[in-house]
């Protein structure tokens, strides 16, 4: 992407909303979350209000498949942060507040090196 440096107006770098996020649930009660797949997919998880919100990242430049257990996901939503999110991802703060959407069954797929933001319960 080699006119993210030349754009003009304001731009964050994509991490920015993966640290504002983790952020966002310091002093929260966490989730007790846990990966089979250490190595390729790490999750974090905490309660913010009457939801929980989950983090999960691909630490690979593979394919991965993250297989949510444990928790009801009725009415679940989720955003993707990858290439093809990054030009939106890019242009403010506010890209984690857009539209999400449902999530259908149990399995995220992440690209190399994506993070889903994932919403249970209430927003």
């Amino acid at each position: 992407f080699p006119w993210f440096d030349d754009s003009e107006g304001r731009r964050v770098y994509t991490v920015f909303h993966v640290v504002s996020a983790a952020t966002a649930g310091s002093g929260s009660d966490l989730l007790a979350t846990r990966s089979s797949a250490p190595g390729r997919i790490a999750a974090l998880g905490w309660l913010e209000g009457k939801s929980a919100r989950l983090l999960f990242a691909n630490l690979t430049a593979e394919r991965q498949h993250a297989v949510l257990t444990g928790v009801s996901l009725a009415g679940a939503t989720y955003r993707v942060l990858d290439a093809d999110a990054f030009a939106a991802a890019t242009a403010g703060p506010e890209w984690t507040k857009g539209p999400s959407q449902a999530l259908d069954g149990n399995r995220l797929e992440l690209s190399p090196y994506a993070v889903a933001f994932v919403t249970l319960g209430e927003p």
